[in-house]
Protein backbone atom coordinates (compact mmCIF):
# COMPACT_ATOMS: atom_id res chain seq x y z
CA UNK A 1 0.00 0.00 0.00
CA UNK A 2 1.32 3.06 -0.90
CA UNK A 3 1.90 6.20 1.75
CA UNK A 4 -0.77 8.30 -0.39
CA UNK A 5 -3.26 5.51 0.13
CA UNK A 6 -2.24 4.67 3.59
CA UNK A 7 -2.70 7.90 4.68
CA UNK A 8 -5.97 7.92 3.14
CA UNK A 9 -7.52 5.05 4.90
CA UNK A 10 -6.01 5.78 8.15
CA UNK A 11 -8.39 9.17 7.92
CA UNK A 12 -11.21 6.89 6.59
CA UNK A 13 -11.62 8.47 3.32
CA UNK A 14 -12.49 12.19 4.53
CA UNK A 15 -9.39 13.53 3.00
CA UNK A 16 -7.91 12.76 -0.70
CA UNK A 17 -3.86 13.70 -0.71
CA UNK A 18 -3.70 16.34 -3.53
CA UNK A 19 0.30 17.36 -3.72
CA UNK A 20 2.80 17.83 -1.14
CA UNK A 21 3.52 21.23 -0.23
CA UNK A 22 7.02 21.20 1.38
CA UNK A 23 8.73 17.74 2.84
CA UNK A 24 11.61 17.41 5.36
CA UNK A 25 13.05 14.46 7.46
CA UNK A 26 10.54 15.51 10.34
CA UNK A 27 7.86 17.09 9.01
CA UNK A 28 5.70 16.87 5.93
CA UNK A 29 3.47 20.00 4.68
CA UNK A 30 0.42 18.72 2.37
CA UNK A 31 -2.24 19.55 0.62
CA UNK A 32 -5.74 17.65 1.07
CA UNK A 33 -9.00 18.03 -0.29
CA UNK A 34 -12.34 16.39 1.64
CA UNK A 35 -15.20 14.65 0.10
CA UNK A 36 -16.89 18.19 -0.67
CA UNK A 37 -13.85 19.39 -2.40
CA UNK A 38 -12.87 21.82 -0.16
CA UNK A 39 -9.07 22.58 0.11
CA UNK A 40 -7.24 21.72 4.01
CA UNK A 41 -3.69 22.28 4.91
CA UNK A 42 -2.62 19.26 6.46
CA UNK A 43 1.23 18.80 8.57
CA UNK A 44 2.43 15.69 9.45
CA UNK A 45 5.23 15.02 12.34
CA UNK A 46 7.47 12.44 13.06
CA UNK A 47 6.64 11.18 16.02
CA UNK A 48 9.96 9.57 16.79
CA UNK A 49 12.52 12.33 16.12
CA UNK A 50 10.15 14.68 18.61
CA UNK A 51 11.66 15.90 21.53
CA UNK A 52 9.92 15.72 24.54
CA UNK A 53 9.91 18.93 25.31
CA UNK A 54 7.34 19.85 22.74
CA UNK A 55 4.75 17.79 24.38
CA UNK A 56 2.40 18.98 27.37
CA UNK A 57 2.06 17.08 30.38
CA UNK A 58 -1.00 15.07 28.78
CA UNK A 59 1.20 13.86 25.90
CA UNK A 60 0.09 15.62 23.37
CA UNK A 61 2.42 18.16 21.03
CA UNK A 62 1.86 21.62 22.50
CA UNK A 63 1.76 23.03 19.38
CA UNK A 64 -1.53 21.10 18.92
CA UNK A 65 -3.12 21.40 22.02
CA UNK A 66 -2.80 25.07 21.44
CA UNK A 67 -4.07 25.79 18.31
CA UNK A 68 -7.42 23.76 19.45
CA UNK A 69 -7.66 26.28 22.12
CA UNK A 70 -7.49 29.36 20.33
CA UNK A 71 -9.42 30.94 17.81
CA UNK A 72 -8.86 34.51 16.26
CA UNK A 73 -9.63 35.47 12.50
CA UNK A 74 -5.45 36.43 12.16
CA UNK A 75 -4.62 32.70 13.30
CA UNK A 76 -4.78 29.47 10.59
CA UNK A 77 -7.51 27.81 12.04
CA UNK A 78 -7.78 24.71 13.79
CA UNK A 79 -9.67 21.71 12.26
CA UNK A 80 -8.62 18.55 13.61
CA UNK A 81 -5.48 15.99 14.79
CA UNK A 82 -4.44 13.09 15.46
CA UNK A 83 -1.94 10.20 15.20
CA UNK A 84 -1.82 8.19 12.60
CA UNK A 85 0.79 5.06 11.34
CA UNK A 86 3.01 4.56 8.29
CA UNK A 87 5.44 1.96 7.59
CA UNK A 88 5.28 1.39 11.51
CA UNK A 89 6.07 4.60 12.57
CA UNK A 90 3.49 7.12 14.23
CA UNK A 91 2.95 10.28 12.67
CA UNK A 92 0.93 13.36 14.82
CA UNK A 93 -1.21 14.64 11.96
CA UNK A 94 -2.75 18.21 12.12
CA UNK A 95 -5.49 19.66 9.77
CA UNK A 96 -5.60 23.29 9.52
CA UNK A 97 -7.92 26.02 7.40
CA UNK A 98 -5.97 25.91 3.73
CA UNK A 99 -5.06 29.25 2.80
CA UNK A 100 -5.62 30.75 -0.71
CA UNK A 101 -1.70 32.40 -1.35
CA UNK A 102 1.71 32.64 -0.19
CA UNK A 103 3.53 32.73 2.65
CA UNK A 104 5.22 36.33 3.13
CA UNK A 105 8.89 34.44 2.76
CA UNK A 106 8.03 33.12 -0.73
CA UNK A 107 6.65 36.60 -1.65
CA UNK A 108 9.94 38.28 -0.68
CA UNK A 109 11.89 35.83 -1.78
CA UNK A 110 10.59 36.90 -5.29
CA UNK A 111 10.11 40.60 -5.16
CA UNK A 112 12.62 40.87 -1.96
CA UNK A 113 11.08 43.43 -0.89
CA UNK A 114 7.20 44.65 -0.69
CA UNK A 115 5.34 48.01 -0.21
CA UNK A 116 4.28 49.74 2.24
CA UNK A 117 0.55 49.87 2.63
CA UNK A 118 0.65 46.52 2.22
CA UNK A 119 3.20 45.57 4.48
CA UNK A 120 1.51 47.65 7.24
CA UNK A 121 -1.93 46.28 6.64
CA UNK A 122 0.18 42.26 7.16
CA UNK A 123 1.56 43.82 10.22
CA UNK A 124 -1.54 44.91 11.98
CA UNK A 125 -3.38 41.61 10.95
CA UNK A 126 -0.46 39.59 13.02
CA UNK A 127 -0.42 42.18 15.79
CA UNK A 128 -3.89 41.94 16.27
CA UNK A 129 -3.31 38.10 16.53
CA UNK A 130 -0.67 38.72 18.97
CA UNK A 131 -2.68 41.34 20.90
CA UNK A 132 -5.10 38.18 21.70
CA UNK A 133 -1.72 35.48 22.23
CA UNK A 134 -0.40 37.91 24.72
CA UNK A 135 -3.80 38.94 26.55
CA UNK A 136 -4.59 35.34 27.40
CA UNK A 137 -5.39 34.28 30.74
CA UNK A 138 -2.01 32.23 30.59
CA UNK A 139 -0.34 34.86 27.75
CA UNK A 140 1.72 32.99 24.62
CA UNK A 141 4.44 33.62 22.88
CA UNK A 142 4.82 32.69 19.32
CA UNK A 143 8.64 32.33 19.62
CA UNK A 144 8.91 32.30 15.55
CA UNK A 145 7.57 35.57 13.77
CA UNK A 146 9.32 35.42 10.35
CA UNK A 147 8.32 35.80 6.98
CA UNK A 148 8.23 31.73 6.39
CA UNK A 149 5.17 31.99 9.54
CA UNK A 150 3.20 34.36 8.35
CA UNK A 151 0.81 33.63 5.23
CA UNK A 152 -0.79 36.24 2.84
CA UNK A 153 -4.64 35.62 2.55
CA UNK A 154 -5.24 36.79 -0.93
CA UNK A 155 -8.68 35.47 -1.25
CA UNK A 156 -10.64 38.36 -0.94
CA UNK A 157 -8.86 40.35 -3.24
CA UNK A 158 -6.68 42.57 -0.61
CA UNK A 159 -3.40 41.28 0.96
CA UNK A 160 -4.06 40.12 4.52
CA UNK A 161 -1.79 38.50 7.07
CA UNK A 162 -2.62 34.97 9.21
CA UNK A 163 -0.04 33.66 11.62
CA UNK A 164 1.04 30.07 11.45
CA UNK A 165 3.84 28.22 12.70
CA UNK A 166 3.04 27.73 15.92
CA UNK A 167 5.69 24.99 17.04
CA UNK A 168 8.07 26.98 19.41
CA UNK A 169 5.14 28.70 21.60
CA UNK A 170 5.85 28.94 24.85
CA UNK A 171 3.63 30.14 27.72
CA UNK A 172 4.35 32.99 30.34
CA UNK A 173 6.04 31.28 33.21
CA UNK A 174 6.75 27.54 31.34
CA UNK A 175 9.92 26.05 32.31
CA UNK A 176 12.51 27.94 30.90
CA UNK A 177 14.41 24.59 29.90
CA UNK A 178 11.52 23.67 27.80
CA UNK A 179 11.47 26.20 25.82
CA UNK A 180 12.39 26.36 22.02
CA UNK A 181 13.41 28.37 18.95
CA UNK A 182 14.55 27.98 15.73
CA UNK A 183 18.72 29.19 15.18
CA UNK A 184 17.96 28.84 11.85
CA UNK A 185 16.99 32.49 11.42
CA UNK A 186 18.60 33.99 14.34
CA UNK A 187 18.22 37.34 12.98
CA UNK A 188 14.50 37.00 13.96
CA UNK A 189 15.13 36.41 17.59
CA UNK A 190 15.47 38.65 20.11
CA UNK A 191 18.14 38.55 22.16
CA UNK A 192 16.00 37.27 24.99
CA UNK A 193 14.28 34.91 23.08
CA UNK A 194 18.14 33.63 22.33
CA UNK A 195 18.62 33.37 26.10
CA UNK A 196 15.82 31.39 26.14
CA UNK A 197 13.70 33.85 28.02
CA UNK A 198 11.22 34.64 25.90
CA UNK A 199 8.24 38.00 26.51
CA UNK A 200 6.18 39.73 24.96
CA UNK A 201 8.68 41.89 23.71
CA UNK A 202 10.25 39.00 21.96
CA UNK A 203 7.47 39.13 19.29
CA UNK A 204 7.58 42.30 18.64
CA UNK A 205 11.35 42.50 18.09
CA UNK A 206 10.83 39.61 16.00
CA UNK A 207 7.98 41.73 13.81
CA UNK A 208 10.59 44.79 13.46
CA UNK A 209 12.81 42.26 11.75
CA UNK A 210 10.14 41.51 9.71
CA UNK A 211 9.64 45.00 8.71
CA UNK A 212 12.56 46.14 7.99
CA UNK A 213 13.58 42.78 6.32
CA UNK A 214 10.20 43.57 3.94
CA UNK A 215 11.30 46.80 3.64
CA UNK A 216 14.79 47.30 2.76
CA UNK A 217 15.92 43.75 1.53
CA UNK A 218 17.94 42.28 4.23
CA UNK A 219 18.28 41.76 7.99
CA UNK A 220 19.50 44.57 9.99
CA UNK A 221 22.70 44.06 11.26
CA UNK A 222 23.84 41.30 8.81
CA UNK A 223 26.31 43.34 7.74
CA UNK A 224 28.07 43.56 10.69
CA UNK A 225 28.33 39.85 11.68
CA UNK A 226 29.39 39.34 8.10
CA UNK A 227 32.32 42.24 8.11
CA UNK A 228 33.39 41.30 11.59
CA UNK A 229 34.80 38.03 12.44
CA UNK A 230 33.70 37.88 16.56
CA UNK A 231 34.80 34.73 18.17
CA UNK A 232 31.74 34.22 20.77
CA UNK A 233 28.69 32.04 20.99
CA UNK A 234 25.70 32.50 18.01
CA UNK A 235 23.73 34.28 21.00
CA UNK A 236 26.76 36.97 22.33
CA UNK A 237 27.16 37.55 18.35
CA UNK A 238 24.10 39.21 18.37
CA UNK A 239 24.28 40.81 21.14
CA UNK A 240 26.94 42.16 20.40
CA UNK A 241 25.91 43.09 16.72
CA UNK A 242 22.91 44.73 18.06
CA UNK A 243 24.47 47.16 20.08
CA UNK A 244 25.70 48.84 17.33
CA UNK A 245 23.71 51.78 16.03
CA UNK A 246 20.54 50.46 13.04
CA UNK A 247 21.73 51.28 9.92
CA UNK A 248 18.74 52.82 7.70
CA UNK A 249 19.53 52.24 4.11
CA UNK A 250 18.57 54.54 1.44
CA UNK A 251 16.07 52.85 -0.72
CA UNK A 252 13.37 55.45 -1.62
CA UNK A 253 11.83 55.04 -5.19
CA UNK A 254 8.06 55.37 -7.01
CA UNK A 255 7.05 51.90 -5.20
CA UNK A 256 8.73 51.92 -1.73
CA UNK A 257 8.03 55.04 0.36
CA UNK A 258 9.68 55.04 3.53
CA UNK A 259 8.15 57.94 5.41
CA UNK A 260 10.27 59.04 8.43
CA UNK A 261 7.13 58.06 10.79
CA UNK A 262 7.81 54.32 9.55
CA UNK A 263 11.71 55.04 10.17
CA UNK A 264 11.02 55.44 13.91
CA UNK A 265 8.60 52.71 14.34
CA UNK A 266 11.39 50.05 12.97
CA UNK A 267 13.81 51.36 15.17
CA UNK A 268 11.50 51.67 17.96
CA UNK A 269 10.70 47.97 17.43
CA UNK A 270 14.58 47.17 16.84
CA UNK A 271 15.84 49.34 19.86
CA UNK A 272 18.59 48.00 22.03
CA UNK A 273 16.82 50.10 24.94
CA UNK A 274 14.26 48.79 26.73
CA UNK A 275 12.63 51.90 27.62
CA UNK A 276 12.33 53.00 23.92
CA UNK A 277 10.77 49.89 22.64
CA UNK A 278 7.29 49.21 22.42
CA UNK A 279 5.40 48.24 25.72
CA UNK A 280 2.84 46.15 24.37
CA UNK A 281 1.18 44.70 20.34
CA UNK A 282 -1.33 47.35 21.11
CA UNK A 283 0.71 50.37 21.36
CA UNK A 284 2.65 48.98 18.52
CA UNK A 285 -0.38 48.42 16.24
CA UNK A 286 -1.66 51.43 17.23
CA UNK A 287 1.68 53.35 15.88
CA UNK A 288 1.43 51.58 12.48
CA UNK A 289 -2.68 52.32 12.14
CA UNK A 290 -1.79 55.94 12.19
CA UNK A 291 0.39 55.49 9.61
CA UNK A 292 -1.78 53.34 7.51
CA UNK A 293 -3.99 56.47 7.75
CA UNK A 294 -1.24 58.76 6.40
CA UNK A 295 -0.83 56.57 3.52
CA UNK A 296 -4.68 56.44 2.84
CA UNK A 297 -4.44 60.79 3.35
CA UNK A 298 -1.72 60.85 0.65
CA UNK A 299 -3.65 57.86 -1.91
CA UNK A 300 -6.69 60.06 -1.61
CA UNK A 301 -5.08 63.24 -2.46
CA UNK A 302 -3.38 61.61 -5.47
CA UNK A 303 -6.80 60.05 -6.22
CA UNK A 304 -8.57 63.10 -6.64
CA UNK A 305 -6.33 64.63 -8.56
CA UNK A 306 -5.67 62.16 -10.99
CA UNK A 307 -7.86 63.82 -13.63
CA UNK A 308 -5.92 65.70 -16.30
CA UNK A 309 -3.47 63.12 -16.26
CA UNK A 310 -3.49 63.93 -20.25
CA UNK A 311 -1.77 66.98 -21.55
CA UNK A 312 -0.31 68.21 -24.30
CA UNK A 313 3.58 67.26 -24.76
CA UNK A 314 6.31 69.94 -23.81
CA UNK A 315 8.47 70.92 -26.83
CA UNK A 316 11.72 70.03 -25.02
CA UNK A 317 13.12 68.14 -28.20
CA UNK A 318 12.77 67.27 -31.88
CA UNK A 319 10.67 64.64 -31.63
CA UNK A 320 11.19 61.74 -34.13
CA UNK A 321 14.75 64.12 -34.85
CA UNK A 322 16.51 63.01 -31.62
CA UNK A 323 16.19 59.00 -32.51
CA UNK A 324 19.17 58.00 -33.77
CA UNK A 325 18.61 55.08 -36.33
CA UNK A 326 15.39 52.85 -35.85
CA UNK A 327 14.20 54.38 -39.38
CA UNK A 328 11.25 50.87 -39.93
CA UNK A 329 10.38 52.03 -36.50
CA UNK A 330 9.90 55.93 -37.16
CA UNK A 331 8.55 54.93 -40.60
CA UNK A 332 5.89 52.86 -39.34
CA UNK A 333 4.59 55.03 -36.96
CA UNK A 334 4.64 57.69 -39.01
CA UNK A 335 2.74 56.14 -41.74
CA UNK A 336 0.60 53.92 -40.07
CA UNK A 337 -0.43 56.41 -37.40
CA UNK A 338 0.92 60.04 -37.68
CA UNK A 339 -0.40 60.29 -40.80
CA UNK A 340 -3.81 58.79 -40.16
CA UNK A 341 -3.95 60.72 -37.14
CA UNK A 342 -3.25 63.97 -39.38
CA UNK A 343 -5.26 63.48 -42.85
CA UNK A 344 -8.67 61.73 -40.73
CA UNK A 345 -10.85 63.31 -43.73
CA UNK A 346 -9.09 61.19 -46.15
CA UNK A 347 -8.49 58.15 -43.83
CA UNK A 348 -12.14 57.95 -43.34
CA UNK A 349 -12.97 57.82 -46.82
CA UNK A 350 -10.72 55.06 -47.28
CA UNK A 351 -12.70 53.36 -44.17
CA UNK A 352 -9.45 53.26 -41.59
CA UNK A 353 -8.25 54.45 -38.48
CA UNK A 354 -5.31 54.50 -36.38
CA UNK A 355 -3.92 50.83 -34.85
CA UNK A 356 -6.01 50.18 -31.60
CA UNK A 357 -2.76 49.87 -29.64
CA UNK A 358 1.42 49.52 -30.89
CA UNK A 359 3.51 47.47 -28.42
CA UNK A 360 7.09 48.56 -28.41
CA UNK A 361 9.21 44.88 -27.01
CA UNK A 362 12.76 43.71 -27.06
CA UNK A 363 15.87 43.43 -24.90
CA UNK A 364 16.31 46.31 -21.76
CA UNK A 365 18.15 49.40 -23.05
CA UNK A 366 17.10 49.46 -26.58
CA UNK A 367 15.41 52.66 -26.42
CA UNK A 368 11.40 51.78 -26.27
CA UNK A 369 10.91 54.39 -24.12
CA UNK A 370 12.50 56.92 -25.49
CA UNK A 371 10.95 55.99 -28.61
CA UNK A 372 7.54 55.99 -27.38
CA UNK A 373 7.91 59.58 -25.55
CA UNK A 374 9.73 60.99 -29.18
CA UNK A 375 6.34 59.73 -30.97
CA UNK A 376 4.51 61.52 -28.58
CA UNK A 377 6.51 64.50 -28.81
CA UNK A 378 6.45 64.39 -32.74
CA UNK A 379 2.50 63.62 -32.92
CA UNK A 380 2.19 67.00 -30.12
CA UNK A 381 -1.37 65.33 -29.34
CA UNK A 382 -2.56 65.06 -25.48
CA UNK A 383 -0.77 62.04 -23.95
CA UNK A 384 -0.04 60.34 -20.85
CA UNK A 385 3.27 58.24 -19.79
CA UNK A 386 1.83 55.51 -17.36
CA UNK A 387 3.79 52.82 -15.19
CA UNK A 388 1.88 50.40 -13.53
CA UNK A 389 2.55 52.58 -9.77
CA UNK A 390 0.51 55.51 -11.53
CA UNK A 391 -2.58 53.68 -11.47
CA UNK A 392 -1.97 51.55 -7.81
CA UNK A 393 -4.90 52.31 -5.27
CA UNK A 394 -5.37 50.92 -1.92
CA UNK A 395 -8.90 49.88 -2.71
CA UNK A 396 -10.36 47.28 -3.82
CA UNK A 397 -10.68 47.34 -7.76
CA UNK A 398 -9.45 50.59 -7.25
CA UNK A 399 -6.84 50.15 -10.03
CA UNK A 400 -9.78 48.67 -12.34
CA UNK A 401 -11.50 52.14 -11.69
CA UNK A 402 -8.64 54.62 -12.57
CA UNK A 403 -8.04 52.26 -15.78
CA UNK A 404 -11.57 53.58 -16.86
CA UNK A 405 -11.54 56.90 -15.65
CA UNK A 406 -8.15 57.08 -17.26
CA UNK A 407 -10.18 55.91 -20.90
CA UNK A 408 -12.80 58.28 -20.11
CA UNK A 409 -10.60 61.32 -20.24
CA UNK A 410 -8.47 60.07 -23.50
CA UNK A 411 -11.73 59.87 -25.34
CA UNK A 412 -13.07 63.44 -24.04
CA UNK A 413 -9.57 64.59 -25.29
CA UNK A 414 -9.13 62.74 -28.75
CA UNK A 415 -7.16 62.73 -30.38
CA UNK A 416 -5.21 61.12 -27.15
CA UNK A 417 -2.06 58.88 -26.44
CA UNK A 418 -1.61 56.43 -23.22
CA UNK A 419 1.60 55.23 -23.44
CA UNK A 420 1.89 52.02 -20.89
CA UNK A 421 5.65 51.84 -19.51
CA UNK A 422 6.20 48.33 -18.86
CA UNK A 423 2.78 47.15 -19.96
CA UNK A 424 3.45 43.25 -18.69
CA UNK A 425 3.40 44.93 -14.96
CA UNK A 426 -0.03 45.75 -15.76
CA UNK A 427 -1.64 43.32 -17.72
CA UNK A 428 0.03 40.08 -16.31
CA UNK A 429 -1.05 36.90 -17.86
CA UNK A 430 -4.42 35.63 -15.73
CA UNK A 431 -3.04 31.81 -15.80
CA UNK A 432 -0.62 33.17 -13.41
CA UNK A 433 -2.26 35.71 -11.54
CA UNK A 434 -4.00 34.57 -7.63
CA UNK A 435 -5.58 37.82 -7.13
CA UNK A 436 -8.74 38.55 -8.53
CA UNK A 437 -8.85 42.49 -8.55
CA UNK A 438 -5.60 41.73 -10.42
CA UNK A 439 -7.41 40.05 -12.80
CA UNK A 440 -10.19 42.41 -12.55
CA UNK A 441 -7.86 45.03 -13.86
CA UNK A 442 -6.41 43.07 -16.71
CA UNK A 443 -10.06 42.59 -17.43
CA UNK A 444 -11.01 45.99 -17.61
CA UNK A 445 -8.09 47.16 -19.68
CA UNK A 446 -9.41 44.28 -22.24
CA UNK A 447 -12.56 46.23 -22.46
CA UNK A 448 -10.80 49.49 -22.87
CA UNK A 449 -8.57 48.88 -25.45
CA UNK A 450 -11.26 47.56 -27.77
CA UNK A 451 -11.96 49.86 -30.69
CA UNK A 452 -9.80 53.01 -28.69
CA UNK A 453 -8.55 53.69 -31.77
CA UNK A 454 -11.70 54.37 -34.04
CA UNK A 455 -12.35 56.65 -30.55
CA UNK A 456 -9.24 58.43 -31.54
CA UNK A 457 -7.12 56.85 -28.57
CA UNK A 458 -4.00 55.49 -29.47
CA UNK A 459 -2.53 52.93 -26.52
CA UNK A 460 1.55 52.52 -26.98
CA UNK A 461 2.68 49.88 -25.13
CA UNK A 462 6.72 48.74 -23.64
CA UNK A 463 8.28 45.74 -22.59
CA UNK A 464 10.84 43.28 -22.48
CA UNK A 465 9.11 40.49 -21.88
CA UNK A 466 5.14 40.42 -24.12
CA UNK A 467 5.80 36.73 -22.92
CA UNK A 468 4.84 37.87 -19.63
CA UNK A 469 1.29 39.46 -20.79
CA UNK A 470 -1.97 38.67 -21.12
CA UNK A 471 -2.20 36.65 -24.54
CA UNK A 472 -5.40 38.41 -24.64
CA UNK A 473 -4.14 41.71 -24.78
CA UNK A 474 -1.87 41.06 -28.00
CA UNK A 475 -4.72 39.98 -30.22
CA UNK A 476 -5.16 41.44 -33.42
CA UNK A 477 -8.22 44.16 -32.41
CA UNK A 478 -6.28 44.80 -29.62
CA UNK A 479 -2.76 45.49 -30.16
CA UNK A 480 -2.92 45.62 -33.31
CA UNK A 481 1.08 46.06 -33.89
CA UNK A 482 3.95 44.23 -32.42
CA UNK A 483 7.21 46.08 -33.28
CA UNK A 484 10.33 44.34 -32.43
CA UNK A 485 13.38 47.20 -30.95
CA UNK A 486 16.43 45.22 -31.59
CA UNK A 487 19.91 46.28 -30.04
CA UNK A 488 20.82 49.55 -32.05
CA UNK A 489 22.66 48.72 -35.45
CA UNK A 490 25.17 50.15 -37.09
CA UNK A 491 23.73 53.50 -38.51
CA UNK A 492 22.12 53.63 -35.00
CA UNK A 493 25.07 53.74 -33.22
CA UNK A 494 27.09 55.98 -35.26
CA UNK A 495 23.92 58.45 -34.70
CA UNK A 496 24.07 57.69 -30.78
CA UNK A 497 27.33 58.83 -30.17
CA UNK A 498 26.82 62.16 -32.81
CA UNK A 499 24.04 62.82 -30.44
CA UNK A 500 25.36 62.11 -27.61
CA UNK A 501 29.00 63.95 -28.07
CA UNK A 502 27.19 66.59 -29.73
CA UNK A 503 27.30 70.22 -28.15
CA UNK A 504 29.94 68.67 -25.64
CA UNK A 505 34.01 69.64 -25.75
CA UNK A 506 35.51 66.93 -27.27
CA UNK A 507 38.49 66.19 -29.85
CA UNK A 508 37.83 67.00 -33.39
CA UNK A 509 40.02 63.56 -34.52
CA UNK A 510 37.33 61.51 -32.80
CA UNK A 511 36.36 58.58 -35.13
CA UNK A 512 32.45 57.95 -35.01
CA UNK A 513 32.41 55.50 -37.46
CA UNK A 514 35.12 53.55 -35.78
CA UNK A 515 33.47 53.88 -31.98
CA UNK A 516 29.75 52.18 -33.97
CA UNK A 517 32.38 49.72 -35.33
CA UNK A 518 33.82 48.32 -32.14
CA UNK A 519 30.58 48.46 -29.91
CA UNK A 520 28.45 45.92 -32.18
CA UNK A 521 26.17 44.21 -29.67
CA UNK A 522 26.02 46.95 -27.38
CA UNK A 523 22.40 48.77 -26.34
CA UNK A 524 21.49 52.49 -26.11
CA UNK A 525 22.41 52.82 -22.43
CA UNK A 526 25.57 51.26 -22.98
CA UNK A 527 26.74 53.94 -25.45
CA UNK A 528 24.90 56.69 -23.20
CA UNK A 529 27.05 55.43 -20.27
CA UNK A 530 30.44 55.46 -22.43
CA UNK A 531 29.91 59.04 -23.52
CA UNK A 532 28.73 59.91 -20.04
CA UNK A 533 31.94 57.89 -18.69
CA UNK A 534 34.20 59.70 -20.87
CA UNK A 535 32.64 63.36 -20.17
CA UNK A 536 33.19 62.81 -16.19
CA UNK A 537 36.88 61.87 -17.44
CA UNK A 538 37.43 64.75 -19.34
CA UNK A 539 35.97 67.14 -16.71
CA UNK A 540 37.80 65.70 -13.73
CA UNK A 541 40.80 66.52 -16.20
CA UNK A 542 39.78 70.06 -17.16
CA UNK A 543 40.34 68.63 -20.87
CA UNK A 544 38.75 67.44 -23.86
CA UNK A 545 36.63 64.34 -24.52
CA UNK A 546 39.05 62.46 -26.80
CA UNK A 547 38.81 59.04 -28.99
CA UNK A 548 41.72 57.72 -26.84
CA UNK A 549 39.69 57.90 -23.49
CA UNK A 550 36.71 56.72 -25.56
CA UNK A 551 38.06 53.34 -26.52
CA UNK A 552 39.55 52.79 -23.14
CA UNK A 553 36.20 52.95 -21.94
CA UNK A 554 34.57 50.86 -24.24
CA UNK A 555 37.28 48.36 -24.33
CA UNK A 556 36.36 47.67 -20.10
CA UNK A 557 32.82 47.80 -20.84
CA UNK A 558 30.79 44.93 -21.51
CA UNK A 559 27.21 44.76 -23.11
CA UNK A 560 24.63 44.65 -21.21
CA UNK A 561 23.02 41.64 -23.59
CA UNK A 562 24.60 38.88 -23.53
CA UNK A 563 24.56 36.01 -26.43
CA UNK A 564 22.05 33.83 -25.09
CA UNK A 565 19.72 36.83 -24.36
CA UNK A 566 20.12 38.26 -28.39
CA UNK A 567 18.97 34.48 -28.74
CA UNK A 568 16.15 35.00 -26.93
CA UNK A 569 14.83 37.65 -28.35
CA UNK A 570 15.38 37.07 -31.68
CA UNK A 571 13.16 33.44 -31.15
CA UNK A 572 10.90 35.63 -29.53
CA UNK A 573 10.67 38.22 -32.73
CA UNK A 574 10.07 34.98 -34.91
CA UNK A 575 6.86 33.72 -32.39
CA UNK A 576 5.58 37.10 -32.72
CA UNK A 577 6.02 38.71 -36.60
CA UNK A 578 3.87 37.99 -39.01
CA UNK A 579 0.12 37.88 -39.73
CA UNK A 580 0.07 34.21 -38.57
CA UNK A 581 2.50 34.43 -35.58
CA UNK A 582 2.37 31.52 -33.38
CA UNK A 583 1.84 33.51 -30.14
CA UNK A 584 -0.87 35.23 -31.42
CA UNK A 585 -4.87 35.56 -32.38
CA UNK A 586 -7.07 37.50 -33.99
CA UNK A 587 -10.69 38.15 -32.25
CA UNK A 588 -13.69 36.73 -33.69
CA UNK A 589 -13.72 33.39 -35.61
CA UNK A 590 -11.41 31.38 -36.45
CA UNK A 591 -11.34 30.28 -40.89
Amino acid sequence: MSDKTMFESILDGRYTIRFKIKSGALRESLRIKDCNGKNFFCKLIDVSRTDSSEYTSNGELREFELLRSIEHPAIVKYVESGILCRKRREFAYLICDYISGESLAQLLERDNTLGTYNLIQICLDVLDALVYLHGLSMPVYHNAIEPDNIMLDLSSGLMRGLLCGFGYTSRKGQDKDSIRHSLDKPAFLSNDLLNNDPTPGSDLFSMGVVIYRALYGMDPWSEDLLNEEIDLPLNRKWEEARKKPLRIPNVNSNNILISDGLENIIKRALSHHKGEQFSSAREFSQALLSEKQSIINKYRERDAGASGLLSKPEHTGNGFADVAGMQFVKDLLLNDVLQILNDREGARQYGISIPNGVLLYGPPGCGKTFIAEKFAEEASYNHVFIRSSDLASIYVHGSQQKIGALFKEAREKKPSIICFDELDALVQNRDEIINASMSGEVNEFLTQLNNCGKNGILVIGTTNRPDLIDPAVLRKGRIDKLIYVPPPDLSARLGLFRMLLEGKPADSDIDLSELAEVTAGMVCSDIDFIVSEAARIAYNGKRKISMASLCNIIKSTNSSLTPEQIEFYEKMKENYEGPWGKLRSQIGFKL
